[in-house]
Order: structure tokens, then sequence, then C-alpha cells
């Protein structure tokens, strides 16, 4: 059976400088993760895409998400990676820091489904603290996309991902009527630290800015058997590999499984299910605080 959810890194670049992110310029875990990053070339990614349908991993039901650690709209041939997946009749997405505009061709808005805008807050100050970017350029790089994608294809969804820290939540109603003026939906998630590594070996740097109450509170909650939805998608670096998930970074042992041309298709679920990261994962919480981090309430964000 096709994978219904495909992450595809077309970009592993990232230009953010969050601290809690392995691909941030200044991520407190050091260069690894982000001195490998590269991007995916136009050849491979339509080889590769043609290579997965014939094979049925893939067919014209999946979904694609140009994103994973990178950011897509840093990369060099951005229009043409698009063109590349419309043309073959792949519906895709995309998440974006905003920091970079590109537009979007028409011949490219067919498929397109969703732009995601990743957010730390909605102040120069809280930019300041976490992605390190000119807030109002992210502002207005929003409001052309929305606006410019809008007038060809005005079915795109749009949503604003607001990370909510503990120094943000005061700028989350200037969020939310931002986000009502463009006619685009406000997600907030409790901020989080990405990858496995850092969550699992790295303290949080005093003082803490995370709602770490509501991390407690959403542990709690994880069902006894749980079973991470990870295994029901197929996440690729931009070197085309399969690797074990979107939680895992290249910190972790066995991170790529093998490139999508070289790697037992018929053992793919069962290696990852049996990765040296999969048990501690689930049972540290942290595989379930990264799914359901999402859907924090206005209320609990500004009573917090």
């Amino acid at each position: 059976m096709a994978y219904f959810l495909v992450y595809w890194d077309i970009s592993g670049v990232c230009n953010a400088a969050c601290r809690y992110c392995p691909s941030g310029s200044k991520n407190i875990l050091g260069n690894m993760h982000k001195s490998q990053a590269g991007f995916l070339s136009p050849k491979d990614f339509y080889d590769g895409l043609v290579y997965l349908n014939d094979k049925g991993i893939i067919d014209k039901s999946t979904h694609i998400g140009l994103y994973s650690w990178g950011e897509p709209f840093l990369h060099p041939q951005f229009e043409e990676m698009l063109n590349i997946v419309s043309s073959l009749g792949f519906v895709y997405s995309l998440s974006t820091n905003a920091s970079t505009y590109k537009q979007i061709h028409s011949s490219a808005l067919d498929k397109l489904f969703e732009i995601k805008f990743s957010m730390p807050g909605f102040s120069q100050e809280s930019y300041d603290r976490q992605h390190g970017f000119d807030f109002n350029k992210i502002k207005e790089n929003i409001t052309k996309i929305v606006t410019n994608v809008h007038n060809w294809a005005p079915k795109v969804s749009f949503s604003v991902i607001y990370h909510v820290y503990k120094s943000n939540a005061s700028e989350i109603k200037e969020a939310a009527e931002f986000c009502r003026l463009l006619d685009i939906r406000l997600d907030p998630i409790w901020a989080i630290r990405t990858g496995f590594t850092m969550p699992a070996t790295m303290p949080i740097i005093e003082p803490n800015n995370f709602r770490t109450d509501m991390w407690d509170k959403i542990k709690k909650i994880q069902p006894i058997n749980w079973e991470c939805p990870q295994y029901g998608m197929l996440i690729l670096d931009e070197y085309s590999n399969v690797v074990q998930c979107c939680v895992a970074e290249r910190y972790v042992p066995n991170f790529v499984i093998g490139n999508i041309k070289d790697v037992d298709w018929s053992k793919i679920t069962e290696i990852r299910k049996n990765a040296a990261i999969c048990k501690p994962c689930i049972e540290s919480g942290i595989g379930f605080l990264a799914h359901a981090s999402g859907g924090a309430k206005i209320n609990d964000i500004v009573g917090g």
C-alpha cells in the first residue's frame, strides 16, 4: 500500500538562529546536523518521485510535504522543484519561516494544498530571541505570499504555526488579528526542543522560557499502548535517503536507513519500529509531545 503522507526535505539548510533546533545556526548541540545539510537536486527529485511511484511506494493520493528540517524557500531552484512535483500530479505542501520571499508561479499552484508559516512570537523582541529575523519583513513576506497565491488559487490553505513561549504569550492576540485580516488560520503550539538528542540529553538554558508545565500535562495523557504515527509516514532527507522519522536528527545512530533505490521496502516499517531510538523516544514522552503539542488554547496561553 502506498504511503499517504511523505515528508521530503528539498532543503536541509535553514537560516534561522534557533537554539533548540539542530538546524538552527545558534543551536546548543553543535554543528553536526546543520553542517551536513544540502539541497535536493531537481533531477534527483524528479527521478525519485517517478521511481517511488513506479514501485508503488507513493501514488497520486500521496500528500508530499516539501520540508522537514530545512527551509524550502532557500532552495536555489525553488520554482523548478514546485513545478516538478505539481507536473507529476502530486498534491504538496510547504512550511516556511517566511524570511525569504519567492513567488509561486501559477503553473505550480494547481497541486499546492497548504503553506504553513512558523512564527516564534509577534514582535521584534521575540524574533531577536529566537529566529533572528526582521519582524516587519516577516509580516511583509507573509502578506505578499498569501495575497499572490490567493489571487490565482483561493482554495490554498494558510496557517501561522505560533510557537508559544512564556515570553510571547501577550503577543498572541496581535497574531490572531494579523491572521484574521489575512483570512488565514492561527494554530498555536507549545514550543518544544526539537529532535530526539536535545530533549534527551541537553538541559534547558536558564532562564527557562518554555511552558514545561504544559509539556508535563501532555505527557501524562499519553496512552499506554500509544503507537507513533511516524510508522505510517515516509521521511526522506535532501539526499533521497529514507530516515528514521521526523523527530530523529543526524546525531541519532542509524539516522539514515538507506537510499530510496537501495532499501528493502518490505522491511522499512520493521526496521523503524526496532530502531534503537524508538523505545526511549516513546517511553520518555518525547515522541508523544512532538505530535501532541499543537492545539494550544488561547486561555491557557494568556493565563499561563
